[in-house]
């Protein structure tokens, strides 16, 4: 991965993370890969989690925020979840069907473009800023694009728009917008011209990082 470099970090079996992807497995469990502040991407199993009566009923779920306690496999990648804590559900976000497919689909996105067990604490403020401040948006498209160029940013791919024969107002919208913090991103609403170039700029850009 370009852009940044960290050394992975011991697995300690505690963590806290964001469930990107969740399914069944057996009758009774449950795998799922969590985005870790401190250990990257990896992935865990709650063993009897389906089951009605589990300790974990109500704690795991998409783009839940959690603290979690597992025992590191030796063997595989696949580690078993002891405990959990539930620290944010992101209710705004999971009550809004459009927005959490939207939200699903730059999830997978990150995933394919980083690697497993190695901790880039940037791009996890990323994802929890952008989980946040989303279902606030005066046009959640903006900041669904937003996201998709400064993940690309920090990987080290991010669009070239100073090489681009862009008008000078355009090319000033666009640095205003990556300049700014999200809180100040949520009531702007940029024309659907606007919107339509940088969706297919990012939209480009992340097909050729993911080649």
């Amino acid at each position: 991965m370009a852009g940044i470099i960290h050394e992975p970090m011991t697995r300690e079996g505690s963590c806290r993370g964001i469930i990107f992807r969740l399914y069944p497995y057996s009758d009774t469990s449950l795998i799922f890969h969590v985005l870790s502040e401190e250990l990257g991407l990896i992935s865990l199993i709650a063993k009897g989690a389906r089951r009605l009566n589990s300790s974990f009923a109500g704690k795991l779920d998409l783009f839940y925020f959690c603290r979690f306690e597992f025992i590191p496999s030796r063997k595989s990648d696949l580690h078993t979840l002891k405990e959990v804590q539930l620290l944010d559900a992101h209710s705004n976000l999971t009550r809004n069907y459009e927005l959490l497919c939207d939200v699903s689909v730059n999830a997978r996105a990150l995933e394919r473009l980083i690697e497993r067990g190695i901790p880039v604490p940037e791009l996890f403020a990323l994802f929890s800023d952008y989980l946040k401040y989303l279902p606030a948006h005066a046009e959640p498209r903006l900041g669904n694009i937003l996201f998709r160029i400064r993940l690309l940013a920090l990987l080290g791919n991010a669009p070239k728009f100073d090489r681009m024969r862009l008008s000078e107002e355009r090319m000033e919208m666009i640095l205003n917008l990556l300049k700014k913090e999200w809180e100040e991103l949520l009531p702007l609403a940029p024309g659907k011209e606007d919107l339509h170039f940088l969706e297919y700029v990012a939209e480009a850009h992340l097909k050729d990082c993911s080649r």
